[in-house]
Protein backbone atom coordinates (compact mmCIF):
# COMPACT_ATOMS: atom_id res chain seq x y z
CA UNK A 1 0.00 0.00 0.00
CA UNK A 2 2.69 2.43 0.90
CA UNK A 3 4.31 2.43 -2.44
CA UNK A 4 1.29 2.55 -4.38
CA UNK A 5 0.54 5.87 -2.33
CA UNK A 6 4.35 6.90 -3.01
CA UNK A 7 4.24 6.21 -6.88
CA UNK A 8 0.74 8.27 -6.80
CA UNK A 9 2.19 11.28 -4.76
CA UNK A 10 4.93 11.02 -7.30
CA UNK A 11 2.76 12.52 -9.86
CA UNK A 12 1.09 15.06 -7.98
CA UNK A 13 -0.23 16.25 -4.80
CA UNK A 14 -3.94 14.34 -3.57
CA UNK A 15 -5.80 14.16 -0.92
CA UNK A 16 -7.00 10.65 0.73
CA UNK A 17 -9.93 10.22 -1.60
CA UNK A 18 -8.10 10.57 -4.33
CA UNK A 19 -5.31 8.42 -4.04
CA UNK A 20 -7.84 5.96 -3.31
CA UNK A 21 -9.54 6.33 -6.60
CA UNK A 22 -5.90 6.34 -8.21
CA UNK A 23 -4.78 3.23 -6.36
CA UNK A 24 -8.63 1.41 -7.49
CA UNK A 25 -8.03 2.45 -10.96
CA UNK A 26 -4.26 1.21 -11.07
CA UNK A 27 -5.23 -1.71 -9.79
CA UNK A 28 -8.37 -2.73 -10.28
CA UNK A 29 -9.38 -6.66 -9.29
CA UNK A 30 -5.80 -6.95 -8.39
CA UNK A 31 -5.77 -6.14 -4.81
CA UNK A 32 -8.21 -6.44 -2.09
CA UNK A 33 -7.61 -4.25 0.31
CA UNK A 34 -9.88 -1.76 2.93
CA UNK A 35 -10.50 2.08 2.56
CA UNK A 36 -9.29 2.24 5.71
CA UNK A 37 -6.10 0.88 5.35
CA UNK A 38 -4.90 4.26 2.65
CA UNK A 39 -5.74 6.29 5.72
CA UNK A 40 -3.73 4.11 7.86
CA UNK A 41 -0.99 4.27 5.62
CA UNK A 42 -1.12 7.71 5.34
CA UNK A 43 -0.85 8.50 9.09
CA UNK A 44 2.06 5.68 9.56
CA UNK A 45 3.96 7.43 6.68
CA UNK A 46 3.24 11.27 7.80
CA UNK A 47 5.06 9.48 10.95
CA UNK A 48 8.08 8.33 9.65
CA UNK A 49 8.44 11.33 7.29
CA UNK A 50 7.86 10.16 3.89
CA UNK A 51 4.99 12.34 3.05
CA UNK A 52 3.88 15.23 4.55
CA UNK A 53 0.48 17.21 5.03
CA UNK A 54 0.71 20.29 2.12
CA UNK A 55 -2.68 21.75 3.35
CA UNK A 56 -5.91 21.23 4.82
CA UNK A 57 -9.04 22.95 2.12
CA UNK A 58 -12.26 23.86 3.45
CA UNK A 59 -15.33 21.97 1.41
CA UNK A 60 -18.38 24.20 2.40
CA UNK A 61 -20.92 20.98 2.56
CA UNK A 62 -18.03 18.33 2.84
CA UNK A 63 -15.49 17.41 5.58
CA UNK A 64 -11.78 19.17 4.84
CA UNK A 65 -9.83 17.61 2.16
CA UNK A 66 -6.62 17.16 3.73
CA UNK A 67 -3.53 17.46 0.43
CA UNK A 68 -0.35 15.35 0.99
CA UNK A 69 2.68 15.39 -0.76
CA UNK A 70 5.73 13.19 -1.05
CA UNK A 71 9.17 13.65 0.71
CA UNK A 72 12.56 13.41 -0.31
CA UNK A 73 12.97 10.49 2.21
CA UNK A 74 9.68 9.25 0.49
CA UNK A 75 11.37 9.57 -2.84
CA UNK A 76 14.25 7.38 -1.71
CA UNK A 77 11.78 5.12 0.10
CA UNK A 78 10.24 4.56 -3.54
CA UNK A 79 13.45 4.02 -5.61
Amino acid sequence: MKLLILGSLLEHDMHGYELKKVIEKRTGDFTNYQFGSIYYAIKTMLQDESIELIGVYDNIDKPNKKVYGITQKGKKVFI
